[in-house]
Order: C-alpha cells, then sequence, then structure tokens
C-alpha cells in the first residue's frame, strides 16, 4: 500500500465504537470542506517563520513572534503577547490571537503551534510548519460566526520541555480552564522523508477531538509537545502531525524547500473543518464532554511507553500528563555529600489493568530514580497483579523468597529497559526500575562479502535489504559484518567499528554495521520510523567511508578518532584541519556559545560525529546558500566532486530529486 498517497480531507462522523462517555454530536460537513489551495500563502509564512534559527529569547525568535503578531493582527483578530522568562533568564513570548463569541461564558477551543526551533536549525519542519498551518487555519476561520471562542496560540520554548505552553495554562484562571473545551496542537507537518498525517494523545487513547478529526487517521501516543501541557492541565488536547519525524530533524538543513505544502494544505483544511463545525450555533457545547474525559482522564503505561529515568520532575508530568500529589520528603546525608529524595503520587493504568494504580514516583534531587506501584491501595491483589504481569511479559526471569524472606517475581523488560518486581508482602508492591543489556547483545550476525550478506530471517533480511536501498553496492563493499543487536529501545540505534584482524588489532579496510533490531521493529516485529533509520544509515556509512585505511593511518594514530592518523590531503584532514583542529575533544561548549557551527547538536559532541552527520545532512538536504559555519561544512562537501557525485546515486536509489 502507498502510505504516501493523501488522506481524504472529509471529516468523518463515524465514532470509534466501545467508549464510554458523553455522545459526541454527528459532524455534519458545512459544504466548505475543500478549501481554496493558498500554496503561495502557506509558502510565504513557512518562509519568513523559517528564515533564521529561533531558540527561546534570540532574535530569530523575537522577529517570529513579530511576524505572527502582525498576520494575526491583519486577520483582523485581538492579539495579546504573553511574555515568558525561563529559568536560564532568556526571554520569549506567546502569540495569542482570539476571535471572540457573544457569550463571555462561551466555550473556547484552542489551536496552537510553537515557533521556536533548537539552536542550530531553521526549523522549517519543526516547527515553521506548525506554525503556518495555525496561520492558515485563522485565515480560514477568521469570517465564521461563532458562539465558541476561538483562539489561536504560538508557544515559545516548547524545545526546552514545552515550557512556554506549560506557562500558558499555569496562568488560566479555574473559570477559563473550564471553558476551554480542547487544544488541537499543530507540529512537524510535511517534512521530507515523513509520512502522512497522523493523530496523537499523551497515550495514544482516544478523545472526543480525534473522534472528530477522523478516524481514519492513524492514532499513536506522543508526549513530545504543547498538547501534553494542556492534557497536564486537564484539557482534552490531540496532536496532529506527520509520521515520523523526517530526515532532516533538528538539523541545519531543515529549510522550507524540503517541506511539502500540500500536506500544509491538507492540515489546514481538516482542522478548518473542525473549527467550523464546533464554531457552528447548530452544534451543541462540547463542555461537558470536555470535563467529563478530563475529569474521568487517567494515564495509560502500555508496555511501549518508555520511562526516562534520569528526567526531572517538571520533563516527567509532561511526559504523563499529570500533576503528581507530594508524598514525602527525606535526605540521606554522608561524609560531605547529602542526597534529597521526594515521591509523588499519581493514578495510572499499568499492565492492561482495568482500574488505576496508585504510583510513585521516587525523585532524587529533583530526578527520576525509581518507581513503587502500591496496587491494594486500589483494590488490586498480588494474584491478579502476577496474572497481569506474566500476560504481558510472560513468565518471570526471577522468583523465589528475596532479602527479606518474602516471595518476589521479577520481569526483565529489555526492550523497553525496564526491571519489574513483584513482592508478595503484606501489601505486596510493585517496583520498576531502569535496566539496560548493552550494545553488546547481539541477537543476529551475518558475514558480507562484495557488499552482499545472506541474510536467513526474513526480518532481519528486510533491515538488510533496506540497508541495500540506500547505500549502492560499491559503497558497501567495505562493510564486512552486518549485526543485530539491541540495548533496548530509545537508546542507541546503531553503530560502526572497524573489524577486528587475528592478532586483535584494527583493520579499517572492514567495518561491521550493527544495527539495534527493537530501533527498527517494536516486540510484535511492526516496523518503527525507518526515516530515522534511513538518516543514521547515512551517518554510519559516513564513518565507514571517513575513517577507512584513505582516511586515517591506524599506524600512526591509536584509533580512527585520534587525528595523529588522519591522512594528510585526505578529505578527513581537510575538514578537521579547516573546522576541528582548535576545538579540542569535544565541542559542546563551543555548541552552547556558537550553535549555528553545527548541522546538529549530536554532531557537537565529537570530532568523528560531526563529520558523519554532516555526510548525512549533505546527503538529504539542499545545497545552502548562507554563511554559518555549518553551512561551510557542508559545502566543503559540495565542493567536492566525488562527494556530490556519491550523494546524487544515494539519492537516486532513495527517489529523492
Amino acid at each position: 500500500m502507498n502510505r504516501k498517497a493523501i488522506l481524504p480531507l472529509l471529516l468523518a462522523a463515524v465514532l470509534l465504537a466501545g467508549c464510554a462517555r458523553t455522545a459526541v454530536p454527528e459532524l455534519v460537513p458545512s459544504g466548505e470542506t475543500q478549501a481554496i489551495l493558498d500554496l503561495p500563502g502557506l509558502q510565504e509564512d513557512l518562509e519568513a517563520l523559517s528564515a533564521v534559527p529561533r531558540s527561546v529569547g534570540s532574535d530569530g525568535e523575537k522577529e517570529a513572534v513579530r511576524y505572527l503578531e502582525s498576520r494575526f493582527r491583519e486577520m483582523g483578530y485581538d492579539v495579546t503577547l504573553q511574555s515568558y522568562t525561563n529559568a536560564a533568564g532568556e526571554t520569549g513570548a506567546n502569540v495569542i490571537a482570539v476571535k471572540p463569541c457573544s457569550d463571555p461564558q462561551g466555550d473556547i477551543l484552542v489551536f496552537s503551534a510553537h515557533h521556536d526551533s533548537v539552536p542550530n536549525a531553521p526549523g522549517a519542519n519543526d516547527n515553521a510548519s506548525g506554525a503556518a498551518v495555525l496561520l492558515g487555519v485563522a485565515q480560514a476561520l477568521k469570517d465564521v460566526a461563532t458562539d465558541t471562542e476561538l483562539r489561536f496560540i504560538s508557544f515559545t520554548d516548547e524545545e526546552n520541555g514545552k515550557l512556554g505552553s506549560r506557562a500558558y495554562t499555569a496562568s488560566l484562571s479555574e473559570q477559563e480552564r473550564e471553558r476551554i473545551i480542547g487544544d488541537i496542537q499543530l507540529d512537524m507537518l510535511g517534512g521530507l522523508g515523513s509520512e502522512g498525517l497522523c493523530l496523537c494523545t499523551m497515550d495514544g487513547s482516544p478523545n472526543y477531538l480525534t473522534e472528530l478529526l477522523g478516524p481514519s487517521l492513524p492514532l499513536l501516543a506522543e508526549t513530545a509537545s504543547d498538547h501534553a501541557s494542556f492534557q497536564l492541565a486537564r484539557i482534552p488536547a490531540v496532536l496532529l502531525t506527520q509520521q515520523g519525524r523526517g530526515y532532516l530533524y533538528h538539523t541545519a538543513a531543515d529549510t522550507p524547500d524540503q517541506i511539502d505544502l500540500a500536506r500544509l494544505q491538507q492540515a489546514v483544511d481538516l482542522v478548518s473543518e473542525l473549527g467550523r463545525h464546533i464554531a457552528s450555533s447548530d452544534t451543541p457545547s462540547f463542555r461537558e464532554t470536555a470535563r467529563e474525559e478530563a475529569g474521568t482522564y487517567v494515564y495509560r503505561q502500555t508496555r511501549q511507553n518508555v520511562i526516562y529515568f534520569g528526567s526531572s520532575l517538571t520533563d516527567s508530568e509532561a511526559y504523563i500528563g499529570a500533576a503528581g500529589i507530594w508524598d514525602d520528603r527525606w535526605t540521606v546525608e554522608g561524609n560531605g555529600w547529602s542526597d534529597t529524595y521526594e515521591t509523588y503520587r499519581y493514578s495510572m493504568n499499568w499492565f492492561g489493568g482495568d482500574a488505576p494504580m496508585n504510583t510513585y514516583y521516587t525523585y532524587r534531587n529533583g530526578y527520576l530514580q525509581s518507581i513503587e506501584l502500591r496496587p491494594e491501595e486500589t483494590g488490586y491483589t498480588a494474584q491478579q497483579i502476577s496474572a497481569l504481569l506474566r500476560e504481558m511479559y510472560g513468565e518471570p526471569a526471577s522468583a523465589g523468597d528475596n532479602r527479606d524472606g518474602v516471595w518476589a517475581e521479577g520481569w526483565a523488560d529489555e526492550i523497553y529497559s525496564k526491571y519489574i518486581t513483584l513482592t508478595f508482602s503484606e501489601p505486596c508492591a510493585v517496583t520498576v526500575s531502569g535496566y539496560s543489556v548493552g550494545i553488546t547483545n547481539v541477537l543476529a550476525s551475518y558475514p558480507v562479502e562484495g557488499g552482499q550478506a545472506l541474510v536467513t530471517d526474513a526480518q532481519d533480511k528486510r533491515v538488510w535489504d533496506y540497508v541495500c536501498s540506500v547505500l549502492p553496492r560499491d559503497a558497501r563493499l567495505k562493510i564486512a559484518e552486518f549485526n543485530l543487536f539491541t540495548d533496548g529501545c530509545s537508546n542507541v540505534l546503531a553503530y560502526t567499528s572497524p573489524v577486528k584482524r587475528e592478532d586483535g588489532a584494527s583493520d579499517n579496510t572492514r567495518f561491521s554495521l550493527n544495527i539495534d533490531y527493537y530501533d527498527v521493529y517494536d516486540e510484535t516485529g511492526a516496523p518503527r520510523d525507518w526515516s530515522k533509520l534511513t538518516y543514521t544509515i547515512l551517518h554510519e556509512y559516513g564513518h565507514v567511508l571517513l575513517e577507512d585505511e584513505t582516511q586515517i593511518d591506524l599506524a600512526l594514530g591509536s584509533d580512527t578518532h585520534d587525528p595523529a592518523g588522519f591522512i594528510p590531503g585526505s578529505f578527513r584532514y581537510g575538514f578537521y584541519d579547516r573546522f576541528w583542529k582548535d576545538l579540542g575533544v569535544t565541542a559542546v561548549g563551543d555548541y552552547e556559545a556558537n550553535p549555528t557551527h553545527y548541522v546538529s547538536r549530536y554532531g557537537a559532541n565529537y570530532f568523528h560525529e560531526d563529520i558523519a552527520d554532516t555526510f548525512a545532512v549533505f546527503v538529504l538536504g539542499a545545497k545552502p546558500d548562507g554563511d554559518t559555519a555549518a553551512e561551510q561544512k557542508l559545502l566543503f562537501f559540495w565542493a567536492d566532486p566525488g562527494m556530490t557525485a556519491l550523494r546524487q546515486e544515494i539519492r537516486d536509489a532513495i527517489g529523492l530529486d
């Protein structure tokens, strides 16, 4: 099936079966569903909003605020700027445009996006695309008669943890909060390498907004956008976004010419039709439905929801869309040191159970260390929890008396990096902690000769075939080994390394390519986001291409990362000499001061990551026309005829113009 086919633009009135909530009135198309295409207008907004990087507090962000304010005022909206300052003292603004309704106590519907970007990227996809669609929706709805107040909000400081939107929701009065019936967040739309539209809620559960926007769209779980702030404030919310992160996420090549404008128009049409429906005086109020959903919302911790141990209290609560109730605090002291522990109680569904469980997050010095569930506080027995865990994970990896002589069972979730222990004490308890098997956990290994590997397993073969679809045969000749490993989902996706000779020395004429099976497939064998895999394959090939014997003499350096072994006259030597020789081992400090010196934040960690990331962005992005240091690095590749020929060969293989 061609998943890139344009999805239907009409909204559907069919509700998902089995949802126990107040009935949602049937959506009847207004007759204005098919909007007039305004691709030039979208392109103009997209280009204006992504002219320069827009991190919070930057001149670029201030210019984006001025542009948004001007555009909303041109349309006739009442516009205010909500000032914002983060903990680092960086100042920005949320832009709020309002179309009032006749009833001062009427419902409020929020449409939102964020206009900031990461410091090194123009951020056309993330998220000038969403902000441009927000303007398009505002344009489409500016003249509609409405009994619902429409608010269009562009947030600042989303990239540092959705802080601009959290400041906004924290500023709402209780009366305002009660009136807001929902938020539709627009983030990352039409990026190169992504697929069609999809809807997301915090845990992948439907709400009335997802039902109205279209049950034909895929519904996924996602916490990483401003809809999470509304859910945290107990307001129904949905994210409209692209499927997959795309090729150029958070890079210097995230420019307007890499955005599919037709996808943006599709999003404008879809959201505008929903706005018309809710604005119509013929449509009953959704406030009762919204309050019912908000009052009964419980975060559903599925197996696939990654728990980010080590994250801050603010970030943890943004992930789960709930504010905890403070439970306890204590301090542990030693010789010249002290650690402060705090626990917060949350209500969550776990292990597929029907009822929520009291869940206690323990934060050590403000960062998540462990989780404890107390099932009996909400009516579960130890036997019921054991049955749920067995259904999800199978038989326990360990079982027996613990150090206190109490029976305990333990499950190791290697895929999602959790270790779960059920203790049959009185009362019973479940602890959840971080767990990792490391990158040495090889699942399958295949020799590669002449750029070809004989892969017997069908799922493994699909990954190898994908590698071959990205890298031409000549580019695979230095790959001598293809391995599938796992260190769990959402850690290391792939890596390369020189193959060891029999005497134990590294041989940079041959490399192993290692890909994490569970970052490309889930536990059911369903593929994950392979646009990210495309980028990663090119990044890893950048290591092979630029760390082989034509670039590095291992007899002179300690390893492939030692500049002492870089061969004079090689591409690697020239890149290092021009851009890195004065930086030392890492450039993290330089990135903080000069983010536009790097094509990505990851590349600033080490020289070998910077040159490999620059290669991947060079292949996937357009030729830059600016003069930042990152663009000069890309132009360094463009100046090499061999590199440009290789770029075109790869782009032809993956279907890029």
